[in-house]
C-alpha cells in the first residue's frame, strides 16, 4: 500500500518510514518498559523484572540525585488520572517522603526527552535501544536519511543494494 501525506505529495514507498514515526515508536517501547517495570515493583518483586536491566542505566544515573525527586516530582504538571506511576509519586513527594516511583518516574522524563532530542543523525543508536520500532530486516541494515519534497520531513529507508560500496 503506498501513503501520501498530502493530494500534492509523491507517493511513499512501503520501504520508507519518517524518522518521526521510528521516533514515536521507541517513545512507545520505553513507556512499556518503565510501565512494567513499575507493575512489578507495585506487585511487591524483587526488582529483576524483564526490562530491569534495559532500564538500569537511567536508573543509575538519577540514583545520584535522589535529593532532588521531590522537587522534581512537584514540579512536573499534575498527573493524568490513567498515569498510576505519576499520581503515586506526586501524593509521597507531596508528603515529603522518597519512593521507587519517584525514581521510576524520572527515569521515564528523562528517557522520553532524550529520545525527543534525538535527530535522524541518531537513528541507528535509536534502532540498537529499541530494536522493535524498525521492521526486523532493517535492525542490521544500512540505513539512509533523506528529507521528503514537498512535506520536508525526514524519511528513512535501508540503502539499496546497488548504491553499497565495498
Amino acid at each position: 500500500m503506498t501513503q501520501t501525506h498530502a493530494p500534492d505529495a509523491r507517493q511513499r514507498d512501503p520501504a520508507e518510514l519518517p524518522f518521526d514515526t521510528i521516533k514515536a515508536r521507541a517513545r512507545r517501547t520505553f513507556i512499556a518498559a518503565v510501565e512494567m517495570e513499575a507493575a512489578c515493583r507495585r506487585a511487591h518483586c524483587d526488582g529483576a523484572s524483564p526490562n530491569y536491566r534495559a532500564l538500569l542505566p537511567f536508573i543509575r544515573r538519577v540514583a545520584a540525585e535522589r535529593d532532588t525527586l521531590c522537587d522534581f516530582v512537584l514540579a512536573l504538571a499534575p498527573p493524568n488520572r490513567n498515569d498510576w506511576l505519576a499520581q503515586q509519586a506526586r501524593q509521597l513527594a507531596e508528603q515529603g517522603q522518597i519512593h521507587w516511583s519517584q525514581q521510576l518516574l524520572q527515569v521515564r522524563e528523562t528517557g522520553l526527552c532524550r529520545i525527543d532530542r534525538w535527530d535522524v543523525r541518531c537513528v541507528a543508536q535509536l534502532i540498537r535501544l529499541f530494536p522493535d520500532c524498525v521492521p526486523k530486516a532493517w535492525r542490521h541494515a544500512e540505513l539512509v536519511g533523506y528529507v521528503a519534497e514537498p512535506s520536508g520531513e525526514w524519511l528513512v529507508s535501508p540503502k539499496p543494494a546497488s548504491r553499497r560500496i565495498d
